[in-house]
This record gives structure tokens, sequence and C-alpha cells, in this order.
């Protein structure tokens, strides 16, 4: 998300734009390549906690939180940090942004996916949806800063899922999470799911679970920038859970004011007042 608000506010204010070297590394995790270059840390100091940067071979950096800069910004320095991200900005501009990175995605792990997603294509034409669960950490971080009053369960990817087999005449659900046990137990039961295994004797890496899913035809998921950009590099319909918080977190305020007109926004306090039962959940019309 840093580095798309970087190249579009860079293109808006005709200025160039260099990755922080640590961002960089993070993103050839998964990319072959950057869209962008890196800071020449032998002529700057990029440090993230420095209040002043105060090194001999480095100038000032003016620090500018990103949603707030625009043409009239007042320039200080030679050198501007731009801090955080605006997702609105980039959600603005996400099929472009999308298919500038899709570009850039680790061939070699594409490939490995595509060898696996081999194995259901011989029986004819069917939709992928990748469905990503965000479990361990985000729940809390978000019930702290944001007060979840609706937490997002199984119902909201019941749901997605019935709303996709009713739209499709065949579809196979490829789940992927930080906590696949909780997914086992609350998502399987179905043929049409399953749990895609890349490697033989251990977990799937973040990088496999993150090309896995932009290589699907529709997406589902909850919240989190993992699946907004996995999301955004599958293209087609994308499900995305809404309403759950007293205070709207700029990602969820930015999807439901600029996403793609593909994108189904799910109301999740809206969902969780209906009496229906579980298997019922896709006779529900929430948008």
């Amino acid at each position: 998300m840093e580095t798309a608000t970087l190249l579009l506010i860079g293109r808006q204010v005709n200025r160039p734009v260099h990755i922080l070297p640590q961002v960089g590394r993070k993103m050839l995790e998964f990319l072959d390549d950057l869209p962008l270059p890196m800071v020449d840390i032998r002529k700057h100091c990029v440090c993230e906690r420095c209040t002043e940067c105060l090194c001999e071979t480095c100038e000032t950096w003016q620090r500018i939180q990103a949603n707030t800069f625009s043409n009239k910004t007042e320039i200080k320095s030679k050198y501007v940090l731009l801090r955080r991200y605006d997702t609105s900005l980039v959600t603005k501009h996400l099929l472009e942004m999308s298919k500038m990175y899709k570009a850039y995605l680790k061939t070699a792990i594409v490939s490995q996916v595509q060898d696996y997603l081999q194995q259901f294509k011989h029986s004819g034409a069917v939709e992928y949806v990748g469905v990503h669960v965000r479990r361990t950490d985000y729940p809390a971080f978000f019930n702290h800063h944001f007060q979840v009053v609706n937490p997002v369960d199984e119902r909201f990817f019941i749901y997605c899922m019935n709303h996709f087999r009713s739209r499709f005449d065949r579809v196979k659900f490829f789940v992927t999470s930080d906590d696949l046990t909780w997914c086992e137990e609350k998502l399987s039961g179905q043929p049409d799911v399953y749990f895609p295994k890349l490697n033989t004797n251990t977990t799937n890496t973040p990088q496999q679970d993150f090309i896995m899913l932009s290589q699907m035809n529709h997406s589902i998921f909850d919240y989190g920038t993992f699946g907004y950009w996995t999301a955004a590099l599958a293209g087609g319909i994308t499900m995305v859970a809404t309403n759950y918080s007293k205070k709207k977190h700029q990602s969820e305020a930015a999807i439901i004011n600029w996403s793609p007109k593909t994108w189904i926004k799910v109301d999740i306090q809206q969902l969780l007042k209906t009496n229906q039962s579980i298997n019922q959940l896709s006779l529900i019309s929430l948008n």
C-alpha cells in the first residue's frame, strides 16, 4: 500500500520517488523486481524512528503524512519522507495498480501455483474463488483501535460461498489463513472447499498463499491489506466484509466509497442480525 501511495503521489506532484530499503526488501519476497528504485542508503539515512536525521551523509528529510500530501503542501526540504499510506487514493486507482503489480509477481511461485491448479482443470470450466481469513492478529488490533461490535465469523464466509454457488454452475474455493485450524473446523465439509498445500512437509509460506490467491477468478476476504491486494490482483468478483466496528478503518472507508464496481460489500451487522440458519444464508439480500 505504501509503494502504490508513493507512486501515485509522485505522479500527481511531478516528483521522483524511491522506496525505503526496508520496504523494498519485503516486497522482493513476493516480486521478481521492484516497480520503483530504492533509496541509496550510502547517501541517505532512512531509519524509521529518527525524529531528525543527523547523519553526516544525509540532508534532513521532511516527514509528511501521505494522506495529507497534495500540490498545495509546503515543501521545506529537498527530500520528503511520506509516512503511512493513503488507501482512498490507492483504491481509486486499484485496477491500474494491481495490473502493474501482477506483472512483477515471482514467476517461480506463479508456476508452482499453476501446476497445483492443473489437477482441477480436467473436469471442464470451473470458477476458482480465493478465500482469505485473517484471524490471529487483526481481530485484536481492530477491537483495540476501532471497537469491533460485529466480529467477522464463519457466517460471513459461508454466506459468500453460498452466493458464488448460486451464481455459478461450477465453483471451487481455495482457503488460506493464518489460522487454518479454525478454517478447517468452520469451513470444511463441502466437496468444493480446499485448503491448498503447495509443500510436502511444511505449511505454505505467506508468499505462496499470496500468489495462490492472486491466481483465482474471484475473491472473498474479511479485512487486511493481504486480502485487499490478492483480491485486486485476482480481479473478478470480490466479496468483502464491512460495518463490523464503531469506528471505520481507512481501508474499510476506502472500500465502501471507492472500490471497483465488481466488489460486493457485505454488511456484517445486517448479516448477524438475521435469524437464518447457516445453510439459508444465501437467501439474504444484503446489497
